[in-house]
């Protein structure tokens, strides 16, 4: 499974989720987990709250993302 798809489970569809919890429900390294946040924010897979610390992924756009993972080789 890679880097991408085991952040996208611990996103889950749509849910509200800080990097605390994150962090917390995770083996994977702080710096991955913000790697991979900066990857899905910056190609409009992930929406943040600046007020409250939060973020959601945008479900359709993770759909595409998902699928786009599963016909690589």
């Amino acid at each position: 499974m890679s880097l991408i798809s085991q952040v996208l489970v611990l996103l889950e569809n749509g849910e509200l989720h800080s990097f605390e919890n994150l962090k917390s429900n995770s083996c994977l390294a702080e710096s991955q987990i913000e790697t991979v946040l900066e990857f899905l924010a910056n190609y409009g897979f992930l929406q943040r709250n600046f007020y409250d610390g939060t973020f959601r992924l945008v479900p359709k756009l993770v759909e595409l993302l998902r699928l786009s993972e599963e016909t690589e080789c």
